[in-house]
């Protein structure tokens, strides 16, 4: 990539064009270009392509930077480490030659941001740097606007320039003018909720100027000072009656200055809503999700059920493992999440892993984890330590790879969890929730199950009833079933036929609660009239 640029020397002009990443300029003949003055450093400066395509240059001798005419920045002496990005049109006028020496940049492929980069501090005062480190401990722990207000009316003072009042707002969104603002005052910054009040212009007119300009804009009596980046961005707003040029350019060093602490409070604003979001939207939908799992809606009208109940009551806010019983369709993962959000641990997570559906290598990663050196992508955390202290809930526990009941039993014993490739375990505070449908002794007998993990939850069991050994709940879940479906899909039926009600008590129901629940919902799709008779529901009286 080629930079293009002329040296201008009184009344010569030469043009330059180099492919190369650097040019060095100087009195001496090594140099790329040789200017011939005793005035001239014996290399004054070295103009630099980046990689991203910037163009820089790095001083080696007194110069003066300037853009669109006005100086911006000036290396007084020898060996100061100046460094200035350059732009089309910008120019450097070399100082200590006996004539004008300029250098005029043609053409710079990268374009940098308009705003202002480089800020001589002895314009603002010479003690600015106390000013910037206050601030800096205070954004620490204070995350109001306050100490970068104050330290921006701090550097006002400091400059002689403190005739007028400013505001911070935050302009958030790419379309939306937020109202975010905050007026500074002798007595504090006081949150102001209509920054257009406060800035006296439309607020239209300001979000449409100043993005389009990225830049200083002056509006009246309110200069417009960007400190932030992004599409969630900061912006000083000072207003004097009376705005001289000078004033102006002080105001955009300070604006400058202060530029990198703008973005740090920017950032952490916009941290700090995103975070507010995510905890309103989870606490919502945990207590909406908790409504699901309430013992006052667990249908136990059999004494079976009963028992079910009375032993979740002793067993939520004990912190051993607990084991769920019995066939596929009754129910244990609804129980094992009623015993979760009605147990102490009900604001942490449940983290649900079916141990069918994975293979041994997997199963492993899954629950325990990875190091760095096991996982391309880095190191992973297990179920274990994503539940923190909440619940881990495996279902099919005797599918579990032989390898992996093994360190499982050795988690639960130990509390601790050790991921692939560690040497050292990770303490954990989670409780393990478990569920089989097949029958536990055949299990351990046929070494599907390990005997010492059965051991470790035998004591914790709780075998859950089939529908048919729980006849006097079939009637009631039926009919709740009815009235969430009917409403779910906007059928008006009042209840069940006689006949009906009947062949629903005499069925086998192999497909237990979940068979139940499927024949319901599928009754209430074929019904025309008010009631569910023995067509809709499907079952046979042989059956």
């Amino acid at each position: 990539m080629s930079m293009k640029f002329r040296v201008v020397r009184d009344d010569l002009v030469h043009e330059f064009e180099f492919d190369r990443e650097r040019v060095t300029v100087g009195r001496s003949p090594s140099n790329d270009v040789v200017l011939d003055d005793c005035g001239v450093a014996r290399r004054h400066g070295t103009l630099e392509r980046c990689q991203d395509g910037r163009l820089l240059w790095n001083c080696a001798g007194p110069a003066v930077f300037q853009r669109a005419g006005a100086e911006l920045d000036r290396a007084e002496a020898d060996g100061q480490d100046r460094q200035w990005e350059l732009a089309s049109g910008d120019i450097v006028r070399l100082r200590g030659s006996s004539t004008t020496i300029t250098i005029e940049v043609i053409t710079a492929a990268h374009e940098p941001d308009p705003r202002p980069y480089f800020v001589d501090f002895g314009r603002i005062a010479d003690d600015v740097g106390p000013v910037l480190v206050t601030l800096a401990d205070r954004l620490a722990y204070d995350t109001g606007p306050a100490p970068l207000l104050e330290a921006f009316m701090s550097l006002l003072r400091r400059a002689g320039v403190n005739s007028g009042t400013s505001t911070l707002v935050v302009l958030s969104g790419a379309d939306e003018y937020h109202n975010d603002a905050w007026a500074f005052a002798e007595t504090g910054c006081t949150p102001a909720f209509d920054p257009t009040t406060l800035l006296g212009v439309g607020a239209a007119e300001i979000s449409e100027r100043w993005r389009q300009s990225h830049c200083i804009a002056v509006l009246g009596d309110a200069v417009l000072l960007p400190i932030g980046s992004g599409t969630l961005d900061a912006l000083f707003v000072y207003r004097c009656p009376t705005l001289t040029p000078q004033a102006v350019q002080t105001l955009a060093d300070i604006a400058t200055t202060l530029r990198p602490f703008g973005q740090i409070f920017v950032r952490r604003l916009r941290a700090e809503r995103e975070n507010g979001a995510l905890v309103e939207e989870n606490r919502y939908f945990r207590a909406r999700q908790r409504q699901h799992y309430l013992f006052k809606e667990l249908v136990c009208e059999s004494r079976a059920m009963r028992a079910v109940h009375e032993r979740l009551t002793t067993l939520r806010d004990d912190d051993r493992p607990v084991l769920f019983t019995g066939e596929a369709g009754t129910g244990k993962e609804l129980l094992a999440r009623l015993l979760h959000h009605e147990s102490a641990r009900a604001d942490q997570m449940l983290m649900r892993v079916n141990c069918a559906e994975f293979a041994d290598e997997r199963a492993n990663l899954e629950l325990f984890g990875a190091s760095a050196d096991e996982d391309a992508a880095g190191p992973r955390k297990g179920v274990f330590e994503l539940a923190r202290q909440g619940t881990v809930l495996l279902e099919e526990l005797d599918l579990l790879p032989p390898m992996v009941q093994a360190k499982l039993c050795r988690t639960l014993k130990e509390r601790e969890v050790r991921r692939i490739g560690d040497s050292v375990g990770r303490p954990i505070g989670a409780r393990l929730i478990a569920s089989v449908h097949r029958d536990v002794s055949e299990s351990v007998t046929e070494g599907r199950l390990r005997r010492d993990l059965f051991l470790m939850l035998r004591d914790q069991t709780i075998l859950v009833p089939a529908l048919r050994d729980r006849r006097e709940d079939i009637l009631p879940l039926a009919r709740k079933f009815l009235a969430v479906y009917g409403a779910r899909y906007g059928r008006h039926v009042d209840g069940f036929s006689a006949e009906a009600e009947a062949r629903m008590l005499d069925h086998f129901w192999p497909g237990n609660v979940r068979e139940l629940q499927a024949r319901i919902e599928a009754s209430v799709l074929g019904t025309n009239g008010p009631r569910v008779g023995v067509a809709q529901l499907g079952l046979s009286a042989d059956y």
